[in-house]
């Protein structure tokens, strides 16, 4: 269960995950955009989001890519949740290189002009 805290437009900045893989469950606003989309991503009933993370991505030699995404704020005063699962598995990289690879990647990231 993720929490953000209301106050700032961008609740969570751009990255990567760096487990294997993540599904997006629910949530009680929408906010989550991915990769370059001008539109958030819309939970419907009975459907869940999968993307791949970083271990994916170094595991399959790019085949399955790491999604980028980041949280902004559409309830300005309200808290947001989010309800998501986490895939990890070992992976050939340590977690400070896969940190290195998140950061690297953040600081890289240009937001798209809604």
């Amino acid at each position: 269960l993720l929490y953000y805290k209301p106050g700032n437009e961008i609740l969570a900045k751009a990255h990567p995950d760096r487990n294997f893989a993540t599904f997006h469950i629910d949530e009680s606003h929408p906010g989550l955009y991915l990769e370059q989309d001008r539109q958030h991503f819309t939970v419907q009933k009975d459907r869940t989001l999968f993307f791949f993370g970083l271990k994916a991505e170094v595991e399959t030699q790019g085949h399955f890519p790491a999604a980028m995404h980041y949280a902004r704020a559409t309830a300005k005063d309200e808290w947001r949740w989010a309800v998501v699962n986490f895939i990890h598995t070992t992976c050939i990289l340590s977690q400070s290189e896969l940190e290195a690879i998140v950061d690297l990647r953040k600081n890289l990231f240009i937001y798209p002009k809604l």
